[in-house]
C-alpha cells in the first residue's frame, strides 16, 4: 500500500508540482516567477516548485485516514472526519468547501459548505450574479495548483482586494492552504480552503493537498447527490403553510440565520427555530436545504428568493446549514 502512495505522489510530481506560497509579501523556497496580473500582484507574488515527499510515518498511515471517505454520504459524517481523521495528517480549524462552474474571471458557486465558518464570512465572498473571486481562487484559477497564503501587516495591498484581506484578519483565518479538482471539459470544479492551520505553511500542505483534494472532490460530489431532492413521480400532495412560516422560509432561502430571522422580525430566537421544527414537519423534510427545494418545487416560494432584504441568493443555501451542521446543530 505504501508503494502505490509512492506512485501517486511520483505522478502529483511528474508534471510541475507547483505551489503559491507567500508569507510576509516573499517566497521561503527557491521560486520560479509566475505570469500574474495585476489584481494577483498585490496579493499573491511568488510561485514555489516543490518536490516536497510525506515521511515515512505519513506515508504509512495516509491510506487509513482517507479509507474512511469511501463510506461519507453526507455533511455530518464528512465534517466528522474533517475533525477527527484528517487532523492526524492536515490540522486545521476552519474549512470551506463547494462546487461551482468555471468561469474567466470567477467561480459561479452551486453549493457550498462549511465547519466552523460564519456565515457572514461566506455572504462576504459572492459578488454580484454569484460570482466569487477572491484572490486565492483567482490564483487558483490562473495556476491549477495548491494556494497558500499567510498576509503579514506590511504586505501591499489594492483596492480590489483590500476588502477581501479585511474579512480575513476580521474573521481570523490566519492562514489559507487551497487547492481545487477541476474538470475543465464540462467547466466545472469542486474547490478546498482549509484555514486557521497551525504553524508555518510549507511544500508539505501543498503536497498533501495534491494527495487529498482528488478524494475530497470524489466525497463531496457523492454528498452533493445525496443531498439533491429527489423528484417525486407522484402529483406533489397540498403543502399548507401559515404566513409567518413562509416568511421565515423565504428568510432561509435568503441565506439568514436564525438569529438575523429573529432580529429582522422582532421574533426570539427559539420563536424562530419552533417555526422551523414545524415547517420541516409540514414539509415532510430533514433539513433547511430540503424545505427550500420542496417549497420552490411546490411553488410555495420563488427559486429567486433572496429573503424580505435581499441576501444570498438560492443557490447558497448550503452555505448556512452547512454551518451549522459543522457544529452538530440541525437547525
Amino acid at each position: 500500500m505504501n508503494n502505490s502512495l509512492l506512485e501517486v505522489e511520483r505522478w502529483t510530481s511528474a508534471n510541475d508540482l507547483a505551489a503559491t506560497i507567500v508569507r510576509n509579501g516573499h517566497a521561503v523556497s527557491p521560486f520560479r516567477q509566475s505570469p500574474l496580473s495585476r489584481v494577483h500582484d498585490a496579493t499573491l507574488e511568488l510561485s514555489t516548485r516543490t518536490s516536497a515527499r510525506l515521511p515515512e510515518a505519513e506515508r504509512a498511515g495516509f491510506f487509513d485516514v482517507i479509507e474512511p471517505t469511501m463510506h461519507i454520504s453526507n455533511q455530518e459524517s464528512f465534517f466528522h472526519w474533517t475533525s477527527t481523521e484528517l487532523q492526524r495528517i492536515f490540522p486545521h480549524k476552519k474549512l470551506i468547501c463547494g462546487f461551482g462552474s468555471l468561469e474567466e474571471n470567477g467561480v459561479h458557486v452551486h453549493s457550498v459548505m462549511g465547519c466552523n465558518f460564519s456565515p457572514e464570512y461566506i455572504q462576504t465572498l459572492q459578488k454580484s450574479g454569484g460570482l466569487t473571486r477572491t484572490p486565492i481562487i483567482l490564483k487558483w484559477l490562473s495556476q491549477q495548483q495548491p494556494v497558500l497564503f499567510e498576509p503579514s501587516s506590511d504586505m501591499p495591498i489594492d483596492a480590489a482586494n483590500a476588502e477581501w484581506l479585511q474579512n480575513f484578519h476580521r474573521f481570523e483565518l490566519l492562514n489559507i492552504a487551497a487547492h481545487g479538482f477541476s474538470d475543465n471539459i464540462n467547466r466545472t470544479a469542486s474547490y478546498f480552503s482549509f484555514s486557521a492551520i497551525p504553524g508555518p505553511l510549507t511544500a508539505r500542505h501543498a503536497n498533501l493537498l495534491k494527495l487529498l483534494v482528488p478524494h475530497l472532490h470524489v466525497t463531496l460530489m457523492r454528498i452533493l447527490s445525496t443531498a439533491s431532492p429527489k423528484v417525486e413521480n407522484d402529483q406533489p400532495k397540498t403543502v399548507s403553510l401559515s404566513n409567518r412560516e413562509l416568511e421565515i422560509l423565504s428568510w432561509i432561502g435568503g441565506g439568514k440565520t436564525n438569529w438575523e430571522i429573529a432580529q429582522v422580525l422582532r421574533l426570539s430566537e427559539s420563536t424562530v427555530k419552533n417555526h422551523i421544527h414545524r415547517i420541516l414537519a409540514r414539509l415532510n423534510v430533514n433539513s433547511r436545504t430540503q424545505a427550500v427545494a420542496k417549497a420552490i418545487s411546490h411553488k410555495l416560494i420563488s427559486a429567486n428568493t433572496q429573503g424580505c432584504n435581499g441576501g444570498v441568493s438560492v443557490n447558497n443555501l448550503q452555505t448556512d446549514e452547512a454551518n451549522w451542521v459543522g457544529q452538530g446543530i440541525r437547525v
